[in-house]
């Protein structure tokens, strides 16, 4: 009977851990969604200036100006990233500008005109508080966090970006992305997240002469608005772009922000506002690109990411787990009960002999022929590692199997990825920043994957950081 019980309870137990499961789909406030956005700011340099006809006047070295946006964390929903979505436009890797700047004509005399300035971008950065970046001091290295643009749309597509952070950004998570078939439909509430430059203001000193730009995520602004329609937007190449038109409020700085939906998933990239029209009536609006064209982006890219789909998970699933929970422990209770119960004492069984025992047969000894990881300088030169189906290799001790320390230089995030099939080894590189390299100097392409024999060597970043595929003893 006490086996039988047991039987029930272990069943009832796997029934609830099977409920509780289904509440795998991570939702956030709005509140939490903020430390999913991060401050973005692009330098530039240019001496090419041309007048406002397009003539070309000269060349100078112009003061040129620091663009400055928003952006959001993809990936695993709640976890700190490095992956982060923005606009095209905020990180453009040249462009043309208006400065205002002294020209100096024919006759000698010099004047204060405005021109067209070609700029290139020189560098993207993520601000890391609100003093990364001051008018007074410039940018400060340990306040802020490089990126490489991983993805920039040309002219005839949606105008998104992905930046790779030369680490993740502490206290920054991904968020997840709307599944694509469950947009927000007309009247719903929307939130548009972002750094506005209103906000730098508030980080000025008394005189207004020093202003430092926003990156903490307390001063990551909310808006809230409705949803209007999803429309299409035509570029200036007469491209059409599917939009979300609705009310919530974005300003200069918020381009690149995400749109999310009362669970906390993205369902656009904010980007622009319409100005009232006043030949229409129109009163004014705001544009946020459909995810969509992001989730193909990540796709391509093979950069994985949390889709949050309502109703599978999330608020409702988890009130579901919680009445199952009680159940459950209700369940429990009237076994207990049931056990702990007076029964009749059982009679003895007659016992029966001893059972001959079966010989165990040994053991085949058989040479472990699977190669090893062996390391011949950096961080842990001299030891080997096995190495079981898959080793991924980097900084970041919630992505990889063998972790380097977080200072280790020419070392990604998550840099490269082994992978076993018996005794076959393949080497290939994540997108890293600073490189994987072969033996020789050849460096791999993002996701390119090169088999490895034993005594081939490969290195992170410089050989200061140089592997080996060794045999059981090493080499």
């Amino acid at each position: 009977m006490k086996r039988r019980v047991l039987s029930i309870v272990v069943t009832v137990l796997l029934l609830a851990a099977m409920l509780s499961g289904c509440a795998g789909q991570k939702t956030f406030t709005t509140s939490e969604a903020r430390n999913g956005v991060v401050r973005v700011l692009a330098f530039y340099e240019g001496n090419e200036y041309y007048d406002l006809d397009g003539e070309f006047l000269g060349t100078s070295t112009v003061q040129t100006p620091i663009y400055s946006g928003s952006a959001f964390g993809v990936g695993t929903a709640g976890e700190q990233t490095d992956i982060f979505v923005t606009n095209r436009h905020v990180v453009e890797s040249e462009v043309y500008d208006y400065v205002v700047m002294p020209v100096t004509y024919s006759d000698g005399s010099v004047r204060q005109e405005t021109v067209i300035v070609k700029l290139k971008l020189t560098g993207a950065y993520i601000l890391l508080d609100d003093y990364g970046f001051t008018s007074a001091n410039g940018l400060d290295t340990s306040r802020s966090v490089p990126c490489d643009v991983l993805y920039e749309a040309d002219q005839d597509h949606a105008d998104l970006a992905v930046l790779r952070a030369a680490e993740p950004i502490p206290g920054r998570m991904a968020l997840p992305l709307l599944d694509q078939s469950v947009a927000p439909e007309a009247g719903s509430t929307v939130y548009a997240l972002g750094y506005p430059g209103s906000t730098d203001r508030s980080t000025m000193d008394s005189s207004n002469s020093v202003t430092s730009y926003a990156g903490s995520v307390d001063k990551v602004t909310v808006t809230n608005g409705i949803v209007s329609l999803h429309t299409n937007f035509v570029n200036d190449n007469d491209k059409k772009i599917r939009i979300i038109q609705h009310t919530a409020t974005i300003n200069h700085g918020n381009s690149g922000g995400p749109l999310i939906t009362e669970d906390g998933a993205v369902a656009g990239v904010n980007t622009w506002g319409y100005g009232q029209n006043t030949n229409t009536g129109d009163q004014q609006a705001y544009a946020s690109i459909e995810i969509e064209y992001v989730q193909d982006i990540l796709d391509d890219l093979k950069i994985s990411y949390d889709v949050y789909t309502p109703g599978k998970g999330g608020n409702m699933t988890i009130l579901i787990a919680a009445a199952a929970g009680v159940a459950v422990l209700a369940v429990i209770a009237v076994v207990l009960v049931l056990l702990l119960r007076k029964r009749p004492a059982p009679q003895p069984a007659p016992q029966p002999g001893p059972r001959p025992v079966p010989p165990v047969p040994p053991v085949p000894s058989t040479p472990d022929s699977r190669p090893r990881l062996q390391c011949t300088a950096g961080t842990f030169a001299g030891k080997r590692f096995s190495l079981d189906n898959s080793v991924r290799i980097g900084r970041d001790p919630n992505k990889n199997d063998l972790v380097f320390p977080a200072s280790t230089q020419g070392v990604s995030g998550v840099h490269c990825v082994l992978m076993v099939d018996g005794v076959t080894v393949w080497l290939k590189d994540l997108g890293s920043t600073y490189g994987t390299f072969l033996e020789g100097g050849r460096r791999l392409a993002a996701n390119e994957a090169v088999q490895l024999r034993i005594g081939e060597k490969f290195y992170l970043g410089s050989e200061n950081e140089a592997f080996v595929i060794a045999p059981k003893g090493g080499i």
